[in-house]
């Protein structure tokens, strides 16, 4: 047999793989939705979250407190010294507050670069092995740095070591890959009809432990910081626990199962059995194979998205709306200093950006998402465009807000405005997903937490930065993190504001789908449909 008839034979038998993989995909999305990896998810996200906020504020007041000590000692004798910590006046000097401000900011910059750097690697992985073994590492590593952080402040170890807290999230790729994998678990389980629905209640689940966790921790730290942050802890080891109660969600796994010959050259790579898949991680050939496998995977996905414009324009509003949103991070110490309150007090901020970001992805949103389809007829990918455009604008005027107020009753209504915007990374993310084909879900989610990470590790010191040279000019300019997020946002509903989508194109014809080695358009009508995407 000659060579030539061997390869058109193999072609033959990848895209039989291929056919029954994409028919299995597209029949699941027609069938009810799968609840139990989503209650599991849902639950995993709000205990999570709720262990977080009870211990963010803390952290930060215990973090305040040893460098205030630090700076002071030596200064001051052992009795005024212990005075002016308790007091709280002393460590709300400039020089406390600059400390402060560039060892969080750094410390987002660090926890950054393993979410960046892994999460596409880590994505291709959770389409060949599937989601759970992901999702398991990604919060057992979140657990390690949470410890790491508790042993340098415990010990008054030199605080900047705290950032080696990001090195753990090596394992599973940290929060950044975890939320790639949750948002690939609902893809995976849930039809494009009530993705966005579903996208709310789970974020609706996360601000309910944003609205419990703050005031939590704010009666805790009345008495110590430390029974927050030690409860705090406790729930992230809960939340984590339940990562190995998710079931595997992703069928191509399961389909693999009975494939012959599976293909590292095709896209959709299909997993072998668990001999052949120890043999595989073993010996070094193999192993320069899967990494081969691994950056193969990578430039198909780099190359994917640079090749259809919606899909980067939405990309890069997803990455500008992300950098923003870190400088809320700040918003807890900005308005302590600005406005003398205390850390407790300020801490309530948060709980009532919350309240509000509740009732809107409880209630307003989902109703709005359902009247918009059901009585107004609107294909989902319109309205989640549609929506997006309103949101990002929305939160532009926010951080006009924050940025600009005299008084803290106006940052209520900047935190209100936000709260009606805050809806745009889910209407994004779902629209996004109406780009591309269902077994290409996991590649995009991915390219996705690596927009998300790149504008949290940008955002990270150049927050801090802009913070510090706030505090310094003062006056007008003392909200100058919040004066950089309007300008980003106002780019985004600009990009925003110019992308287009066709209205009449069956939403069946407008996806991308794997083939060989590159994702590739169906027809010559869809690659037209996506070009005049930002006409």
């Amino acid at each position: 047999m000659s060579s030539g008839s061997v390869r058109d034979e193999e072609e033959e038998e990848e895209e039989e793989e291929e056919r029954l993989i994409k028919k299995a995909l597209d029949s699941k999305k027609n069938t009810t939705p799968y609840w139990r990896p989503v209650i599991l998810i849902t639950m995993m996200f709000i205990i999570h979250g709720t262990g977080y906020f009870i211990s963010a504020a803390s952290q930060t007041q215990l973090l305040e407190d040893i460098i205030c000590r630090n700076h002071y000692r030596g200064q001051r004798p052992q009795p005024e010294l212990q005075s002016a910590i308790s007091s709280k006046e002393s460590c709300k000097a400039a020089a406390v507050q600059e400390i402060l401000a560039e060892l969080l900011g750094m410390q987002t910059f660090f926890d950054g670069i393993p979410g960046l750097l892994l999460a596409i690697p880590y994505g291709a992985l959770a389409d060949k092995y599937g989601r759970k073994p992901i999702l398991i590492m990604s919060m057992f590593g979140q657990v390690l740095g949470f410890a790491w952080v508790i042993f340098i402040c415990w010990a008054e170890l030199p605080l900047k070591i705290i950032w080696l807290s990001s090195a753990f999230t090596v394992v599973g790729g940290g929060s950044t890959v975890a939320a790639s994998i949750v948002m690939m678990v609902i893809a995976d389980v849930i039809p494009e009809s009530e993705r966005s629905k579903l996208f709310f209640y789970l974020q609706g689940g996360f601000i309910c432990s944003e609205l419990v966790g703050p005031p939590l921790g704010s009666v805790l730290m009345g008495k110590s910081p430390w029974i927050a942050i030690l409860l705090g802890f406790g729930f992230i080891v809960v939340a984590s626990s339940l990562a190995l109660f998710v079931p595997e969600t992703f069928e191509g796994r399961k389909i693999s199962e009975t494939a012959t010959s599976p293909s590292m050259d095709t896209y959709q790579s299909l997993p072998p059995d668990e001999e052949s898949l120890d043999d595989e991680l073993l010996g070094p050939k193999q192993l320069r194979s899967t990494a081969t496998s691994w950056f193969r995977h990578c430039l198909q996905t780099f190359m994917f998205v640079l090749s259809h414009g919606s899909v980067v324009s939405l990309v890069a509003t997803f990455f500008i709306a992300d950098f923003s949103r870190q400088s809320l991070s700040l918003l807890v110490q900005y308005v302590s200093e600005r406005y003398s309150w205390s850390l407790a007090r300020a801490s309530w901020l948060t709980s009532f950006r919350a309240g509000f970001q509740l009732l809107f992805y409880l209630a307003v949103f989902p109703a709005t998402d359902a009247w918009l389809i059901q009585k107004m007829g609107w294909q989902a990918k319109i309205k989640d465009r549609r929506m997006a455009k309103l949101t990002i604008f929305l939160i532009a005027i926010s951080f006009i807000f924050l940025a600009l107020a005299p008084q803290v009753w106006l940052i209520l209504i900047g935190l209100i405005i936000y709260a009606v915007g805050s809806g745009f990374n889910t209407f994004t993310r779902s629209l996004v997903s109406s780009l591309v084909d269902p077994a290409m879900i996991g590649t995009l989610y991915s390219t996705l937490s690596v927009a998300d990470t790149t504008g949290s590790l940008l955002a990270g010191p150049l927050v801090a930065t802009t913070y510090k040279l706030g505090m310094q000019l003062g006056g007008i300019f003392h909200g100058m993190p919040y004066m950089l997020s309007f300008g980003l946002c106002a780019i985004a509903a600009l990009v925003m504001s110019r992308l287009k989508l066709n209205d009449g194109t069956p939403k069946d014809d407008n996806r991308a789908v794997p083939t060989g080695n590159l994702a590739v358009r169906t027809s010559a009508t869809d690659i037209e449909s996506l070009s005049d995407a930002l006409s």
